[in-house]
């Protein structure tokens, strides 16, 4: 996230852009996956094990709203699994900020 951060226009009533980033990714300088490089082998192997968690959080979760699930997997569940924690510190170390 605080690699994006300088992409990220400001909104009009100085809000951030948050919505607006999928347009500057490409600026990132996010290298070719290679499946010999370690950090690379992890990262992945990281992301299939949150998308496990998130299956299970989500089926936990049945009888919720779209919204509110969508909301508790960003607010709570990702900044709380340890698979996400590590999955924000491998990016950073890939794009150069860890």
């Amino acid at each position: 996230e605080d690699a994006v951060e300088p992409f990220r226009p400001t909104g009009r009533f100085g809000k951030g852009g948050a919505r607006h980033v999928h347009k500057h990714l490409w600026k990132l300088p996010i290298p070719r996956y290679d499946p010999s490089d370690e950090s690379h082998a992890a990262l992945s192997a990281l992301g299939a094990s949150a998308a496990q968690s998130a299956s299970a959080r989500v089926a936990a979760m049945e009888n919720r709203s779209v919204a509110r699930v969508r909301r508790e997997l960003r607010e709570s569940w990702q900044r709380n699994n340890a698979a996400c924690v590590a999955i924000e510190k491998a990016v950073a170390g890939l794009l150069g900020g860890g």
